[in-house]
């Protein structure tokens, strides 16, 4: 099922103005001129329905070191995803430039920053193979019916790839 994002929801208290690409991805520009999407796109890793894998690219490659708009931005956009409280977020950090474990501590750090985090768990993990490390996290509201449920899939399919590439 696709989701929806609405820029007019998020740019009421986003600081970096939003447009929509698609049904299910953004686009936005901070002040250095660093352009970013952001989307979702359904994920049957853990589940047939409901969880979405979301990623951030910088789509020019533009350092934005310290920008807290950046970080506002993107809460504003996964309070407009978790409107449906049913919704859940995964991602995995990408790895092709050997910067993953920086994502994903950049996105652990903001996230204990973020304002409304006890509204939702963030359970992350780390996964080696060949030596690599692989990053990802799952983030889920703690209003979701099923919020157990969803943490114990994870958690399995974590546990399967573990012992698969172990």
């Amino acid at each position: 099922m696709k989701i929806i994002l609405s820029a007019s929801k998020i740019n009421q208290t986003a600081p970096y103005k939003v447009t929509i690409q698609s049904d299910s991805s953004l686009e936005f520009q901070t002040d250095n001129g660093c352009v970013f999407q952001i989307g979702f796109t359904e994920d049957f890793m853990i589940s047939e329905t409901g969880v979405y894998q979301f990623y951030i690219h910088n789509k020019t490659n533009t350092p934005s070191l310290n920008d807290t708009k950046l970080k506002e931005t993107i809460f504003a956009v996964f309070e407009n995803f978790f409107e449906y409280k049913s919704r859940v977020a995964i991602y995995i950090c990408d790895s092709m430039d050997g910067k993953q474990h920086i994502r994903n501590r950049l996105f652990q750090i903001w996230f204990d920053s973020y304002s409304k985090k006890d509204n939702y768990t963030l359970k992350t993990v780390s996964i080696y193979f060949e030596g690599t490390p692989y990053y990802s996290a799952l983030l889920i509201h703690k209003d979701n019916e099923d919020h157990d449920t969803y943490l114990q899939l994870y958690q399995q399919f974590i546990q399967q790839l573990t012992d698969k590439y172990q």
